[in-house]
């Protein structure tokens, strides 16, 4: 029996319809896809997430529920991808976090949604989101492992691509290029992880601006936080913030993990090129070198989920787990 694909509608674009508050997710999706010419001859499975959700609410209990509905609706005899209807705004970061989690999962993942939904669908303005469809029914024809996003006629890596546009239909980019999926068989932190049940993490975020204030930056820093990232200018400086820097050496001392990450779109950090920059070295910031911010937001969230261990989440953190760094 030939095998077949396995749906899991998230929400989202794709599948929002209007109401009286603006649109919402409809549950109707998965009875329109068996009615599409270009589907209607094809077979599938599909199952929708409880409540359909836009994507701004996306959080780690979402991600639970995707691995809760991988584990218990994916069967390796039947199926041979996996196709993840989601919304755009946070489909990076669930596409990054699941490259790590299901590093060896033993099908392809792809990943899509769409601009607008497939329901506004007219021949003067056609919906992308059929065609982002179609093409990650087709995508298991070229991809045969790992975590893809399929989106504008383009397949990408899912944890080197990003949203960089919020109106057109080719909204997503790999600012550093795309890279081959590395399946990491060997290693002990990259198994297939689906029956996971996640921990929570507090995580938060600093952008370092002309205008930024030490004093507020000061109390924001010594919050217990257990991942901090510090997106810092080009290719790591920062401003000569003394007690800043002092701050930053006590989280260190407390075991809470400082990442510095780019605000430049590519091209990464090299930490310690620039003098302005070598203070973070020294009291304990790691870098996330050309990492996306979506893909070291998940990396970060995917070591504390296998280890607590600040030196080897620091070790592993540096590592090229996927393809996700170079």
């Amino acid at each position: 029996m030939s095998k077949i694909p396995l749906i899991l509608y998230t929400g989202g674009t794709i599948g929002m319809v209007d109401s009286e508050h603006g649109q919402v997710a409809d549950e109707g999706l998965p009875d329109s896809l068996r009615l599409h010419p270009d589907l209607q001859d094809r077979d599938f499975d599909c199952v929708s997430i409880t409540p359909l959700i836009d994507s701004a609410l996306v959080s780690v209990d979402t991600w639970q529920k995707i691995l809760d509905f991988i584990r218990q609706k994916y069967h390796s005899d039947k199926h041979d991808s996996i196709i993840l209807l989601h919304g755009t705004d946070t489909l990076a970061f669930t596409a990054a976090f699941l490259s790590f989690i299901l590093n060896t999962f033993p099908v392809p993942i792809f990943i899509t949604g769409s601009m607008r939904s497939i329901h506004d669908h007219t021949e003067a303005n056609p919906s992308d989101g059929w065609a982002n469809i179609v093409q990650a029914f087709n995508a298991s024809t070229e991809k045969t492992q790992g975590v893809w996003v399929v989106f504008a006629n383009k397949i990408m890596h899912g944890a080197r691509v990003s949203k960089i546009n919020s109106d057109i239909d080719d909204a997503f980019h790999t600012p550093n290029g795309d890279a081959a999926f590395l399946r990491n068989k060997d290693n002990k932190n990259s198994t297939y992880s689906a029956n996971r049940t996640l921990k929570p993490l507090t995580v938060d975020t600093i952008t370092f601006t002309p205008v930024t204030n030490e004093a507020l930056l000061r109390k924001h820093i010594t919050l217990p936080m257990d991942v901090l990232f510090l997106r810092v200018y080009g290719s790591g400086t920062v401003p000569d913030f003394k007690d800043f820097f002092k701050d930053l050496q006590l989280r260190n001392q407390q075991n809470l993990l400082t990442i510095a990450i780019s605000q430049a779109v590519a091209g990464g950090l090299k930490l310690g090129h620039y003098a302005a920059s070598n203070a973070l070295l020294d009291n304990g910031c790691i870098s996330a070198e050309t990492m996306t911010y979506e893909a070291a937001v998940a990396k970060a969230y995917y070591l504390y989920q296998i280890s607590s261990d600040l030196s080897e989440i620091k070790k592993i953190f540096a590592e090229n787990l996927v393809g996700e760094l170079g």
